[in-house]
Formats: C-alpha cells, sequence, structure tokens
C-alpha cells in the first residue's frame, strides 16, 4: 500500500513537472511574441542607471538639488531674508 502511494507519487510530481515546464515554454514564446510585436530589446528592460544630480543649492554645508520639497534650511533661509538666487552653488 505505501509503496503504491510513493509510486503515484512520484508520477504526479513528474507530471507536475512537465506540466510546469511546458506552461513555462509557452509563456517565454508569448513573451517574445509581445516583444517582438512592439519592437523591444533586451537593452529595453535593462534598469537604467540614475544619474546623479547635481546639487543646486547649498548653505553651511547643507545641499539640495532644487527637486522636490523645499528642506527646512531653505524654506529657514527665506523666511530670514535671504533670497533663492543667493543659495545658488
Amino acid at each position: 500500500m505505501l509503496a503504491e502511494l510513493i509510486a503515484q507519487r512520484d508520477a504526479l510530481e513528474s507530471q507536475i513537472k512537465q506540466i510546469q515546464n511546458q506552461e513555462r515554454k509557452d509563456r517565454i514564446e508569448e513573451i517574445k511574441t509581445i516583444l517582438t510585436r512592439y519592437g523591444i530589446t533586451a537593452d529595453d528592460l535593462q534598469a537604467k542607471p540614475k544619474t546623479k544630480v547635481r546639487v543646486k543649492y547649498m548653505l553651511d554645508g547643507k545641499t539640495w538639488t532644487g527637486r522636490g520639497k523645499r528642506p527646512a534650511w531653505v524654506r529657514d533661509a527665506v523666511a530670514a531674508g535671504r533670497s533663492l538666487e543667493s543659495l545658488l552653488v
């Protein structure tokens, strides 16, 4: 009885592996078709290195690129009467 169950399990595991392999091949073919249809290359799928944004404003060693929300030190300097232009690097 146990030997039969083990044989059935092995047969099922073999069938599962075959089906998984076939599904994988099918998905790969679908992806290749889509890539070809839209002219997408492997290079297009590679992550692009992030370019470092140069610092635009500086005060007392604190820096800001000028992107995003103004940091507190910039807001404080402007509130104290400094112009944003005076903080340009």
